[in-house]
This record gives C-alpha cells, sequence and structure tokens, in this order.
C-alpha cells in the first residue's frame, strides 16, 4: 500500500505499516473507508492501543468503552451520553482524560444538560453555550 505523509511517499506491505506506522494507516483507512479484515484490524486495534493510546482514545470518540454506574461492564460511552446526559456530564467533568469529544458533542451535552438539571451545568460550560447564541 503507498501513502503520503509527512516523511514523503512510502509504499509498504500492510503488515509493515502495521508494524512501523499503524497511525498513518488508520488514518488513511479512515479518510477513503478502506475496509480490512478483521485480522488486520484486530491487529490495527491491538497496535494503536499498546503504543499510541492518546490516538486511539481521540480516534474513538464517544464509541471508547467506559465503566459507567448501573452497567455491569464498559459500555460505549455514547449510550449514556444519549440515553443519560445529566448522569453523564458528571462523569465526563471528572473524567475527560478517558474520553474525546468533539466540539460539536460538548454543546449538544451542555444544551441537553442545561433543560434537565440547569444547576449541574458548570459556569464554563454554559459560557460556551452563551457564546454561541
Amino acid at each position: 500500500m503507498t501513502i503520503e505523509n509527512d516523511d514523503g511517499i512510502r509504499t509498504l506491505r500492510i503488515s509493515q505499516w502495521l508494524n512501523e506506522d499503524p497511525v498513518t494507516f488508520d488514518k488513511i483507512r479512515r479518510k477513503y473507508n478502506i475496509k480490512i479484515n478483521k485480522e488486520i484490524f484486530n491487529i490495527l486495534v491491538s497496535k494503536l492501543r499498546a503504543n499510541h493510546p492518546l490516538y486511539f482514545r481521540d480516534a474513538l470518540g464517544l464509541n471508547v468503552r467506559i465503566e459507567f454506574k448501573g452497567y455491569a461492564q464498559p459500555i460505549k460511552a455514547v449510550i449514556p451520553y444519549n440515553c443519560n446526559p445529566a448522569e453523564f456530564y458528571k462523569w465526563w467533568c471528572e473524567n475527560q482524560d478517558l474520553i474525546n469529544m468533539t466540539f460539536t458533542e460538548k454543546i449538544i451535552l451542555f444544551d441537553r444538560v442545561l433543560l434537565e438539571e440547569p444547576d449541574l451545568l458548570k459556569r464554563e460550560h454554559r459560557k460556551m453555550i452563551k457564546k454561541l447564541d
């Protein structure tokens, strides 16, 4: 597979991309919606999780699995984000380093919390919403 990155144009086998530069491979895979088989995907996820945890977290966004009260096992963050925004907001305020949300996702969360439990919303987040009005 030939990929152009900061180092120039490189052609490597997929196994080499997975070993040498899995982040670039994943970025291209996502950008062009390249389908890979389950075995390659599992290797890619394993490499990213072990060697590039911040990229992995950021790439997953709300699809990252979290420990959340009321659930016996880790669940995707998008579930409480959508089903219980106020409780998710409380969790997120204490665990911002575990999940990466886009600006839009944050604003939507803040709006939902403002509607459900206005007193819960922190001043800094309230200001973010007001700047957009």
